[in-house]
């Protein structure tokens, strides 16, 4: 058996002479093992370990492959073959850093893999570990698949597609060589005995597969838009901003939702499958289910990989149970950051990658979450026969194959939006601005419906057979959907619903004006400095915790008590059949609504001074006077 050291002498390099000499001290040691003995005082024969005294210290032999490094944590797992001289075959093992270092620890793993034993003493083993680990190579831990921004590569299940259009496959180990790097995608290697990494099922499906149907992605687009119509091309551009979502959220801190409601039997669904399916099996990954999901479970999900897109269905108003918040669901997306529990144990701020679709049969009544999405609406439609026929073979399709080669083709103009999404964005946004300024949407509505249009044009730029659609196509249908949203936008808002809820309190006579609010007119306020106020902002306090806003002219200023309110707030909206919020959610969206200006640490009302929140009293319809 070849030596396993690297840093031993290849036998070519040692002299003839030396070796004479060491074949004499140590008879019997095969002439290709003489230097690994001579420093370790170990040889192998027919897949077992011997000491120079004939005694067997193992029947098996380790064959060292890397040390695996999680640059997350730390930590480090030792990876060898290993074969025994009963079956002879070869197999993975998986040792911790603990396993190396204890011979206890080590035996135990042995005994869990099966017909494996070590005779051998402690200072046996010790000398082993260090032969095998003299001149082992790194390897990095993959942790999460899809993109990864450090290598500039996307990594799949089963190995890696590069910008250049080249994918390389893992060895049957989990282990991809790129450039002078070596990597271990733990989903590679997850079917392999004695394997400690946690990889879950869905992460072994998130693999690419070569094009055998020469789909090609003008071919799956068409498809997708005959069935589906301009719906299908607002999906489409979607998914092209989920593959680079990364780089566009450091951008402009900010990403849509893609919304879609409608009947049963809309389409609802098969469109979301149809653009899932250029990521992963749709059919071995479930979407997942509001009214039966968890928070955590939702988290995890939304932590799935880095530039992924997941699938939220049966959205209704309800889904804000004991079991999950959905509102703070929304915020974690959009904040990219999730918190998570664990038995008693809290993770804060885990890194969320993920875009997200969400779907259901009635649309949201929160205008924040609506603001959020990119919305549409599915109908039902007469088809015709062939039409019918067309939908049936493309689901069927959909149930049979997986399009990653479509993402794996896609991934090669990152550096393309890298150099040209700001400008273009910015360009795009300004477009929409003018051509529905009478419209006036939201500025987070244009940023939204912008990002689509520009990663679009960017790619379109690259190649203009990708898509059965053009850019001049896509403005005029965006056009339309954001007009569609804004009206949509009017008739839904949690905070409008709150403000009637604090109207019914009012006239109800349960308001003291002493502790739950004071109206005033002011032309200088002073509050307190959040992060999204510039340090250059003029008026700031010395300490840097206030800052003054002065108005051209006096405003009408509702100085309000949330947390005085609160309960008063709960028992209205159940005797009114509203739906109520917990304190975290009202204060969140409250805080996003038009008519806030901002927060006081202190303001009097009646006669104590209370922490506050302030509204621009002219824009809450409301009467408190």
């Amino acid at each position: 058996m070849p030596a396993l050291n690297v840093n031993i002498p290849k036998l070519e390099d040692i002299k003839e002479e030396q070796l004479n000499t060491l074949e004499k001290k140590y008879p019997g040691i095969p002439r290709d093992q003489l230097i690994q003995y001579d420093l370790y005082n170990i040889y192998s024969k027919d897949n077992q370990y011997y000491t120079s005294r004939g005694k067997r210290l193992s029947n098996f032999t380790l064959f060292p492959i890397a040390i695996v490094k999680n640059e997350d944590d730390g930590t480090s797992v030792y990876v060898y073959r290993i074969t025994n001289n009963l079956d002879q075959k070869k197999r993975a093992v998986y040792l911790s850093a603990e396993e190396i270092v204890s011979l206890k620890s080590f035996k135990k793993n042995l005994i869990n893999l099966g017909k494996y034993t070590w005779k051998g003493t402690e200072p046996d083993f010790n000398n082993l570990i260090e032969m095998l680990n003299e001149g082992m190579r790194d390897a990095h831990r993959i942790t999460s698949l899809f993109w990864q921004e450090k290598e500039k590569f996307w990594a799949w299940g089963n190995g890696i597609s590069t910008i250049k259009g080249e994918f390389i496959p893992c060895n049957d180990l989990g282990f991809v060589q790129y450039g002078a790097k070596t990597f271990f995608i733990e989903a590679a290697a997850n079917h392999i005995a004695a394997n400690p990494f946690s990889s879950s099922k869905i992460e072994k499906n998130l693999i690419y597969t070569e094009n055998q149907t020469n789909q090609t992605p003008k071919n799956l687009f068409g498809q997708i838009v005959d069935i589906f119509g301009n719906n299908g091309k607002i999906a489409i551009a979607f998914y092209l901003v989920s593959l680079f979502s990364d780089h566009i959220f450091n951008l402009q801190n900010n990403l849509p939702i893609l919304g879609v409601f409608g009947m049963r039997g809309t389409g609802k669904t098969t469109l979301i499958m149809s653009i899932l399916n250029t990521l992963y099996s749709s059919k071995k990954i479930a979407p997942v289910k509001l009214n039966n999901a968890t928070q955590s479970g939702v988290a995890k999900r939304l932590m799935l990989a880095n530039n992924a897109l997941i699938f939220l269905d049966e959205y209704n108003d309800k889904v804000n149970t004991d079991k999950m918040d959905f509102q703070s669901i929304i915020r974690d997306i959009y904040n990219r950051t999730a918190r998570i529990r664990e038995g008693n144990q809290e993770y804060k701020d885990l890194k969320i990658n993920t875009m997200c679709m969400v779907a259901g049969e009635q649309s949201p009544t929160d205008a924040a979450l609506v603001e959020r999405m990119i919305f549409f609406r599915t109908t039902a439609k007469e088809m015709t026969a062939q039409q019918k026929e067309q939908y049936r073979n493309f689901s069927g399709y959909l149930e049979n194959n997986t399009m990653t080669h479509i993402t794996h083709e896609l991934i090669k103009y990152r550096p393309a939006i890298e150099k040209h999404y700001k400008d273009v964005s910015h360009k795009v946004q300004d477009e929409l601005e003018y051509k529905l300024r009478s419209v006036k949407p939201s500025s987070r509505i244009l940023e939204n419906y912008a990002s689509l249009l520009a990663v679009f044009r960017i790619i379109e730029g690259q190649n203009l057979r990708l898509f059965p659609f053009d850019s001049k196509n896509l403005m005029a249908i965006i056009q339309e959907t954001i007009i569609n949203h804004s009206e949509e936008l009017k008739n839904v808002g949690v905070v409008n619903e709150f403000w009637t809820i604090i109207q019914g309190i009012k006239e109800d006579d349960f308001f003291n004006r002493d502790t739950h609010y004071k109206l005033v007119s002011e032309i200088e306020i002073e509050l307190e400095k959040t992060k999204t106020v510039p340090d250059n902002t003029p008026g700031i306090s010395p300490d840097g915790k206030t800052y003054k806003k002065r108005f051209i002219e006096p405003k009408d200023i509702l100085y309000f008590n949330i947390k005085s309110v609160y309960g008063k707030y709960k028992k209205m909206a159940n005797r009114m059949k509203y739906r109520s919020l917990d304190e975290g959610n009202l204060k969140y969206y409250l805080k996003d609504s038009p008519a806030f200006i901002g927060t006081v640490r202190q303001k009097k009302i009646g006669d104590k001074n209370y922490s506050a929140y302030v509204f621009n009293y002219s824009m809450l319809n409301i009467d408190l006077s």
